[in-house]
């Protein structure tokens, strides 16, 4: 699981971006580089995700593969800082807002999820950083936990229980 989580070192995952007919994806990824003024040169490569079974509503997600860690580690800084939302692609009124997330291995993201799913009522704050699983009891608390398997949720929730 951690090898085939390497080898998305380079990518990124947009989420909500509105899916038009005969689009471009690198256009769109582009411009979306544009608008939060990363250089559109990092781009290597883009597609929108072949997901299977959902409910239709929600556009399916763009992996972007950037040239550089580095550049990776730029887009993700930047939806911190800026929000970005349809309009700013489309110029169509619609603002719902475009995520800007790691692309995470299937495994990684059930792992995720589980943990979410199980921790939420015990840890404050669960959250992922450079592909790792990370969770918080409280914003003071200076202690991080890393989840890397789903034995690591049963240890957390009988600790909490004692």
């Amino acid at each position: 699981m951690i090898l085939e989580q390497k080898e998305l070192s380079r990518n990124i995952e947009l989420v909500h971006v509105q899916k038009l007919d005969g689009e471009n994806v690198t256009e769109i990824v582009k411009k979306i580089a544009e608008e939060l003024k990363l250089n559109t040169e990092d781009i290597e490569k883009a597609w929108r995700v072949p997901t299977r079974g959902g409910d239709g509503k929600n556009p399916r997600p763009i992996i972007v593969t950037l040239r550089t860690k580095e550049a990776r580690s730029k887009w993700l800084k930047t939806r911190k800082e800026t929000k970005i939302t349809n309009h700013n692609v489309y110029q169509n009124h619609d603002f719902s807002q475009i995520y800007i997330n790691e692309h995470l291995t299937h495994q990684m993201r059930n792992l995720f999820w589980a943990t979410k799913t199980n921790l939420k009522d015990i840890y404050k704050f669960i959250w992922i950083q450079n592909s790792k699983i990370l969770i918080k009891k409280e914003g003071t608390d200076k202690k991080v936990h890393q989840i890397r398997f789903e034995s690591d949720i049963q240890c957390y929730i009988a600790e909490n229980k004692e």
